[in-house]
């Protein structure tokens, strides 16, 4: 048996070298089917994962006309610049485009609270209390400032429903000393007084102003304010500040008077002046 055998593996060796490769072509063919099997499943999956992106990008809310710009790569700037008294220019810049819509404001205070400021203005805006701007770069004029006061102007990128994006900036400044604004109305005149009230547009004590009565309606009132105060003996005893009333006594029956009124310094010199209509004393 032993000789049967061997001379049977002897005799039939090639034969056994094929049946290997033939075991060996299909255990690499079930190989490369698994193979593609994985790969055809890999492939369905990617497409499932790009078809569920684009249904969620249909969905999402975003136009870029109103508004929508890259949550985070929409940067805003703002710059305040020519401060004065009751005003500044507001200098906006952004890297998003022109379509890009956005708010800007100011308050009264410092940044510590321009995110709660922020909501309350996106409120003003789903109100419709509030239009949106658009555009790359804008100059925009704050107006109604108050004299030596310290105010926060903020930007933000939002559209006309109050959906915010981007980055929002703000910048702290403070106004310059605002001029005092004068108007004069005669209130009370008879023989021989006139009483006039003097509306000032600010009660800080350092904002003085100086009242007196004339008969040249010709010459510059600010020369005669300024001629005035050099001729008072204790001029601090005649100098207001806020709204005030002034009585002038001593004039003369059926006489024109001019009331010239203008701020004024503890110093004598007038910073501009305004005149009170002509009166007549009856």
């Amino acid at each position: 048996m032993k000789r049967k055998y061997r001379h049977f593996f002897s005799n039939n060796g090639l034969g056994l070298v094929k049946i290997c490769k033939i075991i060996s072509i299909f255990a690499i063919h079930t190989n490369l089917l698994q193979i593609m099997k994985i790969q055809k499943l890999l492939s369905f999956v990617l497409s499932l994962t790009t078809l569920l992106a684009v249904a969620g990008a249909c969905t999402e809310k975003v136009d870029l006309g109103q508004g929508g710009g890259d949550d985070e790569g929409t940067v805003f700037t703002i710059e305040a610049t020519s401060i004065q008294g009751t005003s500044a220019n507001l200098i906006v810049k952004h890297n998003g485009t022109s379509k890009d819509t956005y708010d800007v404001f100011w308050y009264e205070g410092s940044a510590a609270s321009a995110e709660s400021e922020i909501n309350k203005e996106i409120v003003k805006i789903k109100n419709g209390e509030v239009t949106v701007q658009k555009g790359t770069n804008s100059e925009i004029v704050a107006t109604g400032l108050k004299g030596k006061t310290l105010y926060t102007a903020v930007v933000f990128g939002v559209d006309k429903e109050g959906n915010t994006y981007g980055k929002s900036a703000n910048v702290e400044f403070t106004t310059e000393k605002a001029p005092v604004e004068l108007s004069v109305e005669v209130t009370k005149y008879d023989t021989n007084s006139i009483t006039i009230s003097v509306t000032s547009s600010t009660a800080d004590p350092e904002d003085t102003w100086y009242a007196m009565i004339s008969q040249d309606a010709q010459t510059d009132p600010a020369a005669q304010l300024e001629k005035a105060m050099k001729a008072e003996s204790n001029l601090a005893s005649k100098l207001r500040y806020g709204s005030s009333s002034v009585t002038f006594t001593g004039l003369s029956t059926f006489t024109g008077y001019v009331i010239i009124v203008g701020a004024a310094t503890a110093e004598g010199k007038a910073n501009g002046a305004c005149m009170g209509n002509p009166v007549h004393c009856t």
